[in-house]
């Protein structure tokens, strides 16, 4: 980009900012004339033509409106001078108004005015006040902009409590599904590895041992054929003959009560997960438990 296409840029950005402040000071002037002209009219409903209305002072609370001198009011005129005032010179449709006695700061009077709203608080109409010095404080408020902060807060308050039960309820739901992904990718990542897990054992028949911790445990041919064999029909019986087949394959008959001594020594060997179990089915072969 050119340097002068910069320049306009940055030219434009302060102008921007410039018109900025000038509007928000242009708005400020004519809230501050406005107030000074509540406190003029105060005193012509007070008969008073010639005191002075003092340079109105501004807090982050309020306009204060002061005066050179006593003067009296009736409290239904005061609210409809201010109430007019307000709303025609387009200051604001909300705002609260309090009299403050100038010594002792006692608040005699006050009310709050919402346009076109039936419950607008004014209080003691048409009673008079004695002649007196008094101050004029008016907190001028946005109720648009507080129904807005209301709701974004009260919208920002319902998501902060919904979202951690909808995280929560979607996490429950998928809660099966992850469990049986982890294990997937576990099972798959030690079959790689030629490792199987048999409950919180590893046996690597490769290798020829099983393994619980630390603890290493050695195997025999047989037995890890055997335990090979029930481990891929875990939690179904396998009938006596096809072991013998399948393990001991033309040696069958001759070992064939060797099959219970098999057993008996992997179940010692087995014995540290209490949730797996080799079961003898009578009369029909023998089953894997895997909890």
């Amino acid at each position: 980009m050119h340097i002068k296409s910069h320049l306009v840029l940055l030219m434009a950005f302060f102008g921007f900012g410039s018109a900025t402040v000038a509007q928000n000071s242009t708005d400020e002037d004519h809230i501050l004339t406005v107030m000074r002209m509540i406190g003029h009219e105060l005193l012509l409903d007070s008969g008073d033509s010639t005191s002075r209305v003092m340079p109105i002072e501004k807090s982050e609370e309020h306009y204060l409106i002061s005066f050179s001198e006593d003067f009296n009011f009736e409290s239904n005129v005061l609210s409809a001078t201010i109430n007019k005032l307000m709303t025609e010179q387009n200051v604001s449709d909300h705002f609260h108004v309090m009299v403050q006695q100038c010594e002792t700061k006692a608040i005699l009077y006050s009310y709050e005015y919402i346009e076109e709203d039936t419950t607008s608080l004014i209080p003691c109409g048409t009673r008079a006040t004695p002649k007196d010095c008094y101050n004029i404080l008016i907190n001028v408020l946005d109720s648009d902009i507080e129904i807005v902060q209301e709701s974004e807060e009260a919208d920002v308050s319902k998501h902060q409590t919904v979202i951690p039960w909808l995280l929560a309820g979607g996490f429950l739901l998928f809660l099966p599904v992850i469990i049986h992904k982890i294990r997937q990718k576990r099972s798959k990542q030690l079959i790689d590895t030629g490792i199987i897990a048999i409950g919180k054992y590893r046996f690597d028949k490769r290798n020829l041992t099983l393994s619980f911790g630390k603890e290493s445990i050695d195997l025999t041919s047989k037995e890890a054929d055997l335990l090979y064999l029930l481990y891929k029909s875990a939690n179904n019986t396998i009938e006596r003959e096809a072991i013998l087949r399948v393990v001991w394959g033309d040696e069958g008959a001759y070992v064939g009560r060797t099959l219970d001594v098999f057993i008996s020594k992997l179940r010692k060997k087995l014995e540290a997960d209490d949730a797996i179990k080799i079961l003898n089915v009578r009369g029909v072969g023998y089953k894997l438990i895997m909890g």
